[in-house]
């Protein structure tokens, strides 16, 4: 422009105007535009001097980073391995301080912002994710404001425990059931699925999703998924080992008209054995390429970045000068929402950890012996979220306690997955204990019926459902190491689980249910589910929509059948009829084309169209400029 005078330069000034102008009609059209970057090119992360680290597949080795939108999308690393921070961000006691008046919303796009923007290849735009997170937790999809809540009440005194003196006079019970679901799995499965449209749409990729659910996972991700475009959801839960609530909250979802991408799997076996198959799929590269395989459960990152969230945000609601420890409650089976605790704490939050189980105790031993032990069943319990005698996040607490020993992570992972009994270094114990803050403890069937009974004779009817229950029964008996508050996580509502609070009030099915009516959910659909489910009454599905579910052969997995194949067969199944429904979309975009003379869709409207429309009008214009020179 300096050499061919001020025509050009007034060109050059018209050409970078219509590329703004352009970028703005984009934008309010809805288009994305992406960066490209060669595949294989080094992560810009590395040369920032405090970054929002990429993520790796710290647990078991250390293969190329992966950004933080790569990892969203690929869930398990490419060695079988999970995802974990590469560097945690730390956190000063003026941070936590400056933080302790947001709101639960604001809070959240603050910590997710730590990991996920920045302005390497993968980093999310701040104004995005503030967006993404804002639609999943406002707009009404929360019973209450600010999506969590918290309640004090006196710690349970249980039977046989009379003479014994409480060791705290009052523990905080911090309610994260609020969602569309009732579970504390909203949260972050509402964030992870707004993040993953955003992702798709600008990458113009399709996702598969592969679901293991105990009981509550498997509702809100069907709830967060359905009627996304980009992703297919394939769900497998064991028939028999959730509630009525739970299973009828699945099968409606299952059948709503609106949720052509979902598909439901009942397995007649335990949640860790039908976590065997999904593992299998993800370990098999070439099927895992051409089904572009994903994760939603607490294998991925953003679940385990959300879960951190709350933590936060409840020790700031009690220590807003950030100097003093508390004491965190949590109610875990996979030991995802242990490991979220463990990742807040190396963040800088002053807390300690203590882990409660019902009898399927494997995390026990591992804290208080040291051995990787699991068991060889699961027992069924009241709270079948926590029946898992394996959890599958146990190899990022490993990670976090031997100092990122992949080697042994990986023996230790291999060892746990054959079922033998490993016994761990006195010092990887000891940094469990200290460095980590991790305590755990085991509560049977009659204790956590009784704190279920004690709290809704002594709090004015106040109701907990049976997982809170195991971890109100563990402060009973638990006296922490420092003098803070302590707080229980109460992870799903009371509703979801009438049988539970039947058996411990020694009130028939219909009066408990009954007395439940005000536990409701935000969501219509789900509402809908937990009163007729509460009730007794035919599943809120359309009338054909649980019929053609029973009727199907492949959505169910029978004891004897080859499950990895039948499922693989679920899966390209699932993948063709997403093919099917997007050639369809696209031969009705062309037909609305050409009968109006423009596209009245949005296929169209795709980030590289806008992108190639952009490039021909800066042509147009620079053309134009050497024609008037």
């Amino acid at each position: 422009a300096h050499r061919v005078g001020a025509g050009a330069q007034r060109g050059a000034r018209r050409v970078t105007a219509g590329w703004r102008a352009a970028w703005r009609a984009a934008r309010r059209r809805g288009c994305v535009l992406t960066r490209i970057f060669p595949r294989g090119a080094p992560s810009p992360f590395s040369r920032r001097r405090n970054p929002p680290r990429a993520t790796l597949s710290a647990p078991r080795s250390a293969p190329p980073s992966l950004s933080f939108c790569d990892a969203v999308l690929a869930g398990y690393a490419a060695d079988g391995g999970m995802l974990l921070p590469e560097r945690l961000p730390a956190l000063r006691r003026g941070a936590l301080q400056a933080w302790a008046g947001l709101p639960y919303e604001r809070l959240c796009a603050e910590i997710l912002a730590l990991f996920a923007c920045g302005d390497g290849r993968g980093a999310l735009p701040r104004r995005e994710l503030d967006a993404a997170v804002s639609a999943a937790l406002g707009g009404g999809a929360f019973a209450v404001d600010g999506a969590v809540r918290m309640r004090p009440v006196a710690p349970p005194q249980l039977d046989g425990d009379a003479s014994t003196p409480r060791v705290h006079s009052t523990v905080h019970v911090l309610e994260l059931f609020h969602g569309p679901t009732a579970a504390f799995k909203d949260l972050g499965l509402q964030v992870l699925a707004r993040l993953l449209e955003m992702i798709l749409r600008g990458r113009q990729r399709h996702l598969t999703v592969l679901v293991g659910t105990s009981g509550d996972t498997g509702s809100a991700a069907m709830e967060a998924l359905a009627g996304l475009a980009n992703v297919d959801c394939v769900v497998l839960y064991p028939v028999g080992r959730t509630s009525r609530v739970q299973e009828s909250q699945m099968l409606a979802a299952a059948g709503r008209e609106d949720a052509a991408n979902l598909s439901l799997v009942a397995v007649e076996g335990t949640s860790d054995e039908l976590d065997v198959p999904i593992k299998a799929l993800f370990d098999d590269p070439e099927f895992r390429r051409v089904h572009d395989l994903g994760s939603v459960n607490s294998v991925n990152i953003v679940r385990l970045v959300v879960q951190t969230v709350h933590f936060f945000w409840a020790y700031l609601q009690l220590c807003p000068k950030a100097d003093t420890e508390a004491t965190f409650y949590i109610p875990t089976g996979a030991c995802g929402h242990l490991v979220a605790g463990v990742m807040a704490r190396r963040m800088g939050l002053p807390v300690r950890l203590q882990a409660c189980v019902n009898a399927n105790d494997c995390l026990v031993r591992l804290v208080e012996r040291g051995e990787i032990a699991p068991a060889a069943r699961t027992v069924p319990t009241v709270a079948p979220a926590m029946d898992i005698a394996s959890p599958y996040n146990l190899e990022r607490l490993l990670w976090y306690a031997c100092g990122g020993d992949g080697t042994a992570v990986a023996r230790w992972a291999a060892a746990q997955a054959a079922g033998g009994v490993t016994t761990l270094p006195a010092a990887v114990v000891g940094e469990l204990h200290d460095a980590l803050g991790v305590g755990a403890a085991s509560v049977r069937d009659p204790d956590a019926l009784s704190a279920m009974a004690y709290v809704a004779t002594h709090e004015r009817g106040y109701l907990v459902c049976p997982h809170t229950a195991v971890g109100l029964a563990v402060t009973a008996r638990h006296r922490p190491r420092n003098g803070g508050p302590r707080i229980v996580c109460a992870t799903a509502s009371p509703a979801k689980f009438v049988e539970a609070l039947a058996g411990a009030t020694d009130a028939t099915y219909t009066a408990t249910a009954a007395r439940l009516e005000g536990y409701g959910s935000a969501n219509e659909s789900a509402a809908a589910a937990l009163h007729n489910a509460q009730r007794g009454a035919e599943l809120p599905v359309p009338p054909g929509g649980v019929r053609r579910w029973l009727r199907n052969p492949a959505t169910r997995l029978c004891a004897g059948d080859d499950w990895e194949r039948v499922l693989r067969g679920i899966v390209s199944g699932a993948r063709s009829r997403s093919l099917a429904r997007k050639n369809k979309g696209n031969k009705g975009a062309v037909t609305a084309s050409s009968s109006k003379g423009r596209s009245t869709t949005r296929a169209g409207r795709s980030p590289m169209r806008a992108l190639a429309l952009l490039a021909a009008l800066a042509a147009a214009a620079v053309a134009a400029a050497r024609q008037r020179r």
